[in-house]
């Protein structure tokens, strides 16, 4: 049984200059970044940062009456 295509290549066809990265790295380059958007942005940071906030908060105010007495 013979394989036309020998190559690793998957039947992605690449042009001339085309590096063979299949999402792995991280593409910073002209038409290679992505926009997340400013909601969705503050949606993550409000998810993590309320209950850190919280968690601080009580951290704090237990470890000052530990040391108040």
């Amino acid at each position: 049984m013979s394989h036309p295509a020998t190559s690793h290549d998957h039947g992605h066809h690449h042009g001339p200059g085309q590096t063979h990265d299949h999402g792995h790295g991280h593409d910073h380059g002209p038409g290679g970044t992505t926009h997340t958007p400013v909601g969705l942005i503050a949606l993550a940071w409000t998810l993590v940062g309320v209950p850190l906030a919280y968690g601080l908060f009580q951290t704090v105010k237990t470890a000052s009456s530990l040391f108040t007495g």
